[in-house]
């Protein structure tokens, strides 16, 4: 679909894509009118007004297609060898189907591996106050322990690998932002060499990946048996016939799906691997984004809403201190291999509504891409009805998408709606608990409804975000406990009431404080009972 705009709308999408989308929300969607949109590379979309949220995502495969916008999407992936797998991802079918029915099970694991990467990269004893580049930390936190949950022990704690992680995945969505811009015609020879950084990083992490695949491979080889069903592929705390226990990861997962679904590409190693690497798009960059924001808006919010200790009163409420309490390190420690704590279930965690709040509010205000239930029109004549009774033809091949940013910014529904309130949530869950109305919407962080679309929505919604959720409030939890946080003033001083520092825009997407601006102060708390190990 070709759409002409001018070169103000041009260069509000690519300085100020922002204000574009409260115009557009405000002029078209709110209104419950579809507008064309500016799309990245000089591509038109269409924003379905948000009225058409259940009928866009109740919409089957052959009218709007989910799979058929990721194949387009493909064409960013110029990683030799590897296309399809996006679109192909199996991460999907193995979240729904076999960790969040058993998200307990991921808990204790997921807990302990954070524990070790917090005291890992904070500050390691009582003292004077550490600067902290946030961003690059988190993304070695979030990194450990997404590889724990992906890869397992001891490769997640690989520093090397950790950071090679991280760089595919900043060199791939910075590529994806810029093939779209390039002619069709150029591409062939070009994109191989922008995505030089990609297949380098790539490189590297199969070099860790392989030979475990293939270890892995030749157990799973050597007592297979017949009796296996494709119901029962990961549900063995044993590789049958041997001592050695399965790992619990989602790279099992992985070669237990191919081993009863797709066993032929069980000899493509090279393939297996790039499956793992290419999570890391979901597990690990969004991911670091969430806490980042929310460690922002909690120091910045604290002077107001005493944000920090109504969440550390919270948190000992529902925990007991063995959860949440690091031991004092020096610089050269680690944590000490233990059981995974079965204190942490998803029940426990339901029970931090304050620090749900926070995180909601965050994602609220400070998403990272704004746009859900995106899909491609890939039948003919499809109506979009509208309100009225009248309809709109959606050609074929046209993108569209719902605009979840409007909906989080109308003041119709959030009162002061670009302020950050951290009990937002809280106190309007706690009304609908006292109304005694069993027909609420529950307002959790994970909780999609039409105004809440952090997740998206539908029968796509986000299959990781539970484990984002726990996560997230772990992290949360690990770092309020533990250590004192600040904004930092001038001259490097602590600034108790200081202004958050801005994210940054580039066009779609906005992305939390880096550098200089994403600096915060960090030190030990005393906390009593605490022992060096």
């Amino acid at each position: 679909m070709n759409g002409r705009f001018s070169f103000k709308t041009w260069w509000a999408y690519y300085t100020d894509c922002e204000g574009l989308y409260k115009d557009a929300y405000e002029t078209y969607l709110k209104r419950g009118q579809p507008c064309l949109f500016p799309g990245v590379g000089w591509r038109t979309e269409i924003i379905l007004p948000n009225s058409a949220l259940r009928w866009a995502a109740s919409q089957p495969e052959s009218i709007l297609s989910l799979a058929e916008l990721f194949r387009d999407l493909e064409r960013l992936d110029w990683a030799k060898g590897n296309r399809g797998l996006i679109a192909d991802s199996w991460l999907h079918f193995i979240l729904k189907r076999h960790v969040n029915r058993n998200i307990d099970r991921f808990l204790g694991p997921l807990a302990e591996e954070m524990k070790d990467a917090v005291a890992r990269r904070f500050p390691k004893g009582v003292g004077e106050w550490e600067k902290l580049d946030l961003w690059e930390t988190m993304k070695l936190v979030i990194g450990q322990v997404s590889s724990r949950l992906a890869v397992g022990r001891p490769l997640c704690r690989n520093e090397e690998y950790i950071r090679s992680s991280n760089k595919f995945v900043e060199a791939f969505v910075n590529n994806a932002g810029i093939v779209p811009f390039i002619p069709l015609v150029f591409r062939h020879f070009l994109c191989p060499l922008i995505y030089l950084p990609v297949f380098y990083q790539t490189h590297k992490l199969q070099k860790f990946l392989n030979p475990i695949i293939k270890r892995r491979l030749e157990l799973l080889r050597q007592h297979q048996q017949s009796s296996e069903t494709k119901e029962d592929f990961n549900d063995n705390s044993t590789i049958q016939g041997s001592e050695e226990l399965e790992p619990e990861d989602q790279l099992q997962m992985h070669l237990r799906y191919a081993q009863t679904e797709r066993p032929r590409e069980l000899e493509d190693i090279g393939s297996l691997s790039y499956r793992i690497i290419i999570n890391n798009l979901g597990t690990m960059h969004q991911t670091t984004m969430m806490p980042t924001n929310a460690i922002f808006n909690i120091l910045a919010s604290n002077p107001e809403y005493d944000t920090i200790n109504l969440l550390r009163e919270e948190i000992a409420s529902v925990l007991p201190r063995e959860c949440y309490i690091l031991p004092y390190l020096n610089s050269t420690s680690r944590i000490s291999d233990t059981r995974p704590d079965s204190l942490w279930t998803k029940s426990t965690l339901s029970s931090l509504t304050l620090t749900d709040s926070v995180l909601r509010e965050t994602l609220r205000l400070n998403g990272f891409f704004h746009r859900v239930v995106g899909r491609k029109v890939v039948h003919d004549n499809v109506q979009l009805p509208l309100e009225g009774g009248t309809n709109v033809h959606l050609p074929k091949g046209a993108m569209v998408s719902i605009l979840g940013l409007g909906v989080h910014r109308d003041q119709d529904i959030y009162e002061d709606p670009m302020k950050f309130d951290p009990w937002r949530f809280a106190r309007q869950q706690k009304n609908n608990e006292n109304q005694q109305n069993d027909s609420f919407t529950s307002l959790s962080l994970t909780a999609t409804s039409a105004h809440n679309l952090i997740f998206g929505y539908g029968r796509h919604a986000c299959p990781g975000r539970f484990l984002a959720d726990a996560k997230l409030k772990i992290l949360l939890v690990l770092l309020l406990m533990n250590y004192d946080l600040a904004l930092v003033g001038e001259n490097g001083s602590v600034n108790g009431g200081g202004k958050r520092p801005s994210n940054q825009w580039i066009m779609e997407v906005s992305f939390p404080p880096t550098g200089r601006k994403g600096r915060i102060l960090a030190r030990r708390r005393s906390v009593g009972g605490n022992e060096e190990f």
